[in-house]
């Protein structure tokens, strides 16, 4: 129950950056917030479970930017458009 808190409280958390982002026109207005959330918080928690089974023989880090360029290639306005 405690985790749920902390999980949906951090839901509210980046979707309210996103909105903003949206507010700014950084961010795509036509996304689903809760799916790029759900992406979001996937793409975070399934390197650290590999990272954490590899006993951090892998590069989080390295792993993590990668993924990050893609997220931020789906949710970032583009020029133009």
């Amino acid at each position: 129950e405690e985790l749920l808190k902390i999980v949906t409280n951090y839901r509210e958390i980046i979707k309210n950056l996103l909105e903003e982002g949206i507010s700014e026109g950084q961010v795509r207005k036509d996304i689903d917030l809760d799916a790029v959330f759900t992406l979001y918080f996937g793409m975070i928690q399934s390197q650290i479970l590999f990272w954490s089974l590899s006993d951090g023989e892998t590069s989080l880090e390295d792993q993590v930017n990668e993924l990050w360029k893609l997220y931020r290639e789906l949710v970032e306005v583009r020029e133009g458009k």
